[in-house]
């Protein structure tokens, strides 16, 4: 268990501002490594690129408002499962873009 901890230690202090406060209460290196391992697979990251680009290129087309409504919290829903929720101002802006 020490030894977990000064692993989880050193792993933490290395991380960017940006990924620590993500991993923050992570308790053991078994689980800050799974965790990271996820967030950066490329796998993860091309999913991100996607639905980020679904949203930038949304329309609305002739959906109803309720419709195109759904769909874009949708894919904020998506981004949310995928690690990279965004708030409902930054939803918004995408919405009435």
């Amino acid at each position: 268990v020490r030894e977990d901890q000064q692993v989880l230690g050193f792993l933490l202090s290395n991380l960017s501002k940006e990924v620590l406060v993500t991993v923050t209460a992570i308790t053991s290196t078994h689980a800050l490594w799974t965790t990271l391992a996820g967030m950066f697979s490329s796998q993860s990251l091309s999913r991100v690129n996607n639905i980020c680009t679904a949203l930038i290129n949304a329309q609305k087309g002739n959906q109803s408002v309720a419709a195109y409504f759904a769909s874009m919290r949708g894919l904020a829903d998506e981004l949310a499962s995928a690690g990279k929720a965004i708030q409902d101002d930054e939803l918004i802006s995408y919405i009435i873009h």
